[in-house]
């Protein structure tokens, strides 16, 4: 789906985040004026840093491998514990994700895919809640937590 913000990222300090499916991005200039890049990701980048817009490098790390740790479309992590319950499919599995707002590193458990977002008896998803400290060992989770800012 393109991008239509309707003011000027570089004035307002917004940010867009590309999912890696997209192919097009639309914004204004400063004099109202419309600009359509097309392309991949990476190009769009490339036009958008030449067109003067800060444009942040997505995460990567080797134990990305969009299975058992993945990026969803928001933007934030979601991890598989293979050793959880039994079975070797990761939809069978707990999910865990995580996110940063305001620089504060937050998480949820969600159920397995199988079942959906919701726990049995719950009345909605759970609630994102803060983590507190960093991990301190060396992780894809605290190398996606620093990537985006995370304080702590």
């Amino acid at each position: 789906m393109p991008i239509d913000v309707g003011f000027d990222l570089r004035v307002t300090g917004h940010e867009i985040r590309l999912s890696p499916g997209e192919t097009a991005a639309r914004h204004l200039d400063g004099k109202g004026r419309e600009t359509v890049t097309t392309g991949t990701p990476a190009e769009i980048a490339a036009a958008m840093r030449r067109a003067g817009y800060v444009v942040a490098e997505p995460f990567a790390h080797r134990d990305l491998d969009g299975e058992w740790s993945r990026l969803l479309p928001d933007g934030s992590l979601e991890m598989r514990d293979p050793n959880d319950g039994q079975g070797f499919d990761p939809a069978d599995k707990r999910r865990h994700q995580y996110r940063v707002r305001a620089g504060v590193p937050e998480s949820r458990a969600l159920p397995p895919e199988a079942v959906g977002d919701t726990w049995r008896d719950e009345p909605g998803p759970p609630a994102w809640e803060p983590m507190g400290q960093l991990p301190q060992w060396d992780s894809i989770l605290t190398a996606y937590l620093r990537h985006e800012g995370a304080r702590g």
